[in-house]
């Protein structure tokens, strides 16, 4: 660079004073005494390169394969992989990298000048799943099979730091619950012991309309504890809360028998409170459930008002009845608790249909007053049963959706019965 005179040039004896060292200790010389073009070259640190890698152990090589494939390279040489990546015709979304070196049969961890820390942490996380997973006997499930999605997501939390730790940036971290999607070619999942489709974990499964609360990676899988035994049936017909009532007319029984017993006997209003205290956590349940059922069907985490409205078309009410009981709630978003209030009607007018029943033309005045007056009695309070809902069925823990069912809600026609 040279220097160059101008009209606009200001003398030197009046240039502003600099704190700081002299020019000459800065630039040298040759700039200070305005001599010549000077070429200053500076070496800028490379991001990557063979130094900056870690060779791995054969378990946390394994671990890493297991649970975060993602993270691996197919490429066999530090140095080739340290130049893509420079290049920039490889690139990662970590600040690390994990490949396998044919030269030293071994895995090697490479990470940017940056991420040295994050990169360590990430392999030491990997390892630690292991042993998480064996104490609590977790597993893998996939969330699609050949393109087609087998889980449904039906909302996610973020993790916080939980103990199963998505502080590394290459893991989503989100804790969330996932239903088994209806699938005809796939009515049931194995679950896995590895992110790998072949590594099923014996005959354990969850089936249809099954719920699951795990980890999602981000990366197709979920994180998950394994249920042992047979998945819970769903086809059991007619939601009520018989077996929360059995169970507290068993403790009753139980207290009643023996004369020394410490435990005294509960009165009936105690007795009955029991009773309608476990059907509202049964009734909170089913409502729930039905919510993540929803979810999967119309992709959304609230209803709008129509998709309500076709749910409960399907308790089999006259029109101007459900057209009564959607006017309770105003709302252009439902969610769990706006379903329940809606649901809890619909619960009264099958209960008492003659109550509620509709009345003559020439009537309808007299008779939308009366209803709307019937409804407000009961609205907000404890039905003696939940909805009954065509093609939704309630077994005390999952609820299931007929495929016809699933079609209606969807606005899609019936399946058509060809020829056995």
């Amino acid at each position: 660079m040279t220097a160059t005179s101008s009209s606009r040039d200001v003398p030197p004896s009046q240039l502003p004073s600099q704190a700081g060292p002299p020019l000459v200790a800065i630039a040298g010389p040759a700039l200070a005494s305005g001599t010549g073009p000077i070429i200053q070259e500076i070496e800028d640190d490379v991001a990557w390169s063979v130094s900056q890698s870690i060779e791995l152990s054969s378990a946390e090589g394994r671990a890493v394969k297991k649970h975060f494939p993602k993270w691996i390279h197919n490429g066999n040489s530090r140095s080739d992989t340290a130049k893509r990546l420079n290049a920039g015709t490889l690139q990662v979304e970590e600040g690390f990298i994990i490949i396998y070196s044919a030269t030293h049969l071994a895995h090697f961890l490479l990470y940017k000048s940056d991420s040295k820390e994050i990169a360590e942490r990430a392999v030491k996380h990997a390892g630690e799943r292991d042993a998480l997973m064996m104490k609590n006997d977790q597993a893998y499930l996939p969330k699609s099979i050949n393109g087609l999605d087998v889980l449904v997501n039906c909302g996610n939390r973020s993790a916080n730091g939980a103990e199963d730790g998505a502080d590394c940036m290459s893991i989503e971290g989100k804790i969330g619950r996932w239903i088994v999607a209806p699938a005809q070619t796939h009515a049931s999942i194995a679950y896995r012991g590895s992110k790998d489709l072949n590594d099923r974990l014996g005959d354990a499964t969850i089936g249809r309309d099954d719920i699951v609360e795990g980890i999602d990676d981000g990366d197709g899988w979920i994180l998950c504890k394994k249920e042992n035994g047979e998945p819970a049936q769903s086809s059991v017909a007619g939601p009520s809360s018989e077996g929360a009532a059995a169970s507290i007319a068993a403790a009753f029984e139980k207290n009643s028998e023996p004369a020394q017993s410490s435990v005294s006997r509960p009165s009936s209003e105690e007795a009955a409170a029991s009773i309608a205290a476990a059907f509202e956590k049964e009734e909170a349940q089913f409502y729930d459930l039905l919510m993540c059922q929803c979810v999967a069907i119309f992709g959304s985490d609230e209803l709008t008002r129509e998709q309500a409205k076709l749910l409960f078309r399907r308790a089999g009410l006259d029109e101007k009845v459900l057209k009564a009981i959607m006017s309770k709630d105003r709302s252009k978003g439902l969610d769990a608790q706006k379903m329940k209030r809606l649901g809890r009607l619909t619960a009264h007018v099958q209960a008492d249909r003659a109550r509620f029943a509709p009345a003559a033309p020439s009537l309808l005045s007299s008779f939308a007053n009366g209803l709307s007056s019937s409804l407000a009695e009961v609205d907000e309070t404890l039905p003696e049963q939940l909805p009954k809902l065509e093609g939704i069925s309630w077994n005390g823990s999952k609820v299931g959706v007929s495929e016809d069912a699933m079609r209606a809600l969807q606005n899609l026609p019936p399946a058509s019965n060809s020829g056995t």
